[in-house]
């Protein structure tokens, strides 16, 4: 079986630290906290359809919108919390993955899923990468990234 071991590399670091940067800013700029931002898109998100579209022509019209704004904030944080970190990413260099059942396959957040960068949602005991399939597969799961990037 041709395998090659998980590899993490200085572009994926790159990249996530670029994107917990771009998302950092974005909290930085603003003084909310991560409660009061949820608290303030939840609001948005209870107003009428026709209250959503003033606040957006306000923001449009260049006069701010303290409701929209807290959206993206609010957005920042859950970007950071769910990014996960990036020693867990490994790059599909093989056709197929195997790991244990029960471990999913992730697409970080911060990566689109044609980049072919990826992450478990827990330890799996086995971890192969291989452009082909064993005979017998016993108490793992074999993922085909080459169809994970078509089927996104």
């Amino acid at each position: 079986m041709n395998t090659t071991k998980f590899e993490s590399t200085a572009d994926i670091q790159a990249r996530h630290d670029e994107f917990v940067a771009k998302h950092q800013a974005v909290i930085d700029a603003s003084s909310l906290t991560k409660e009061q931002a949820e608290e303030m898109s939840t609001k948005y998100m209870s107003l009428a359809i026709e209250q959503q579209t003033e606040e957006m022509k306000k923001l449009i019209e260049g006069q701010g919108s303290p409701i929209l704004d807290s959206l993206g904030v609010s957005n920042a944080y859950d970007a950071l919390e769910n990014l996960g970190n990036a020693a867990s990413y490994f790059i599909g260099t093989a056709r197929y993955l195997i790991i244990d059942q029960g471990v999913n396959l992730l697409s970080p957040a911060g990566f689109h899923h044609s980049d072919n960068v990826w992450a478990l949602s827990k330890a799996s005991q086995v971890q192969i990468l291989s452009d082909r399939l064993p005979r017998h597969l016993s108490g793992v799961v074999a993922y085909d990234l080459h169809k994970c990037v078509v089927n996104f």
